[in-house]
């Protein structure tokens, strides 16, 4: 008979093993414009649907905004390299601001993720725009984790987490509406729950198969925010859990383990 958890383990294990040598490699520069059009494309869609708004003013000006903390502002500096607006620190906070307004800018940016929109609120946000401009609104693709959208959406809406008591590991994303994660879960795996407590949908997978298609899946599109880091400690803890270093308390293997957990 096949010992599936030791099956599941070794996988687990090669494919921690490939990308923590090389978490930096894949990520730099990677969403580039330059470097390749449409995975940059499908990356700021993600961005925008996670924390971004399109907006329309009382006097009809356009513009989108990003907001994000300070840990998280190299996104926004790779978003203005690619396609142009201003960086602004927010009065009173850590927070940092993009904003792009300009008529040009905001006609490449609709060009740009047209029908890569997947959030229902985005969409109807996005389309209010287009009729500024009398642009021909594309209906929104599906979603797929062929491509970088779901990074993008990952670095504001996605969580990775460590039970300290029971060591169990989990990925988790939140929305107010269940229609995408249920199709984020179709083709990741992972479960979806209601949480009363703030009347939204939660979606968590913490089997080993379905966190393997996580980490294979961020092999190919990198996060490059401090999610980065989070996803490399991550890997570590269960590169360890693997091995069983978690079982073996009197080992020097052990003591760092343990203290990457109570850091994580």
């Amino acid at each position: 008979m096949t010992d599936k958890r030791k099956g599941s383990s070794e996988t687990i294990r090669a494919i921690c093993t490939e990308d923590i040598s090389n978490i930096n490699t894949l990520s730099k520069n990677r969403y580039n414009d330059n470097n390749d059009p449409q995975l940059f494309k499908d990356w700021l869609a993600g961005l925008i649907d996670a924390n971004g708004s399109l907006l329309v003013s009382k006097n009809r000006y356009t513009s989108c905004e990003i907001t994000v903390s300070e840990k998280q502002l190299i996104l926004l500096t790779l978003v203005k390299r690619n396609v142009g607006g201003t960086i602004q620190k927010r009065s009173g906070s850590s927070a940092f601001r993009w904003r792009l307004h300009n008529r040009p800018g905001m006609l490449n940016l609709l060009f740009t993720i047209n029908s890569r929109l997947l959030l229902p609120r985005r969409c109807d946000q996005f389309k209010t725009v287009c009729k500024q401009f009398n642009f021909l609104c594309l209906e929104r693709n599906h979603f797929s984790s062929d491509n970088a959208w779901l990074a993008g959406f990952f670095e504001f809406e996605g969580y990775f987490r460590v039970n300290k008591t029971n060591l169990q590991l989990g990925i988790t994303l939140t929305q107010k509406e269940k229609g995408l994660l249920q199709d984020i879960a179709n083709e990741m795996g992972g479960r979806i729950y209601y949480d009363k407590s703030w009347d939204g949908w939660l979606y968590s997978a913490s089997s080993k198969n379905d966190i393997a298609k996580w980490i294979k899946y961020f092999s190919r599109f990198p996060l490059i925010s401090w999610k980065q880091i989070q996803l490399f400690r991550f890997k570590k803890i269960l590169l360890y859990k693997s091995r069983g270093v978690h079982l073996s308390k009197d080992s020097k293997s052990w003591l760092r383990f343990k203290r990457l957990v109570s850091h994580f």
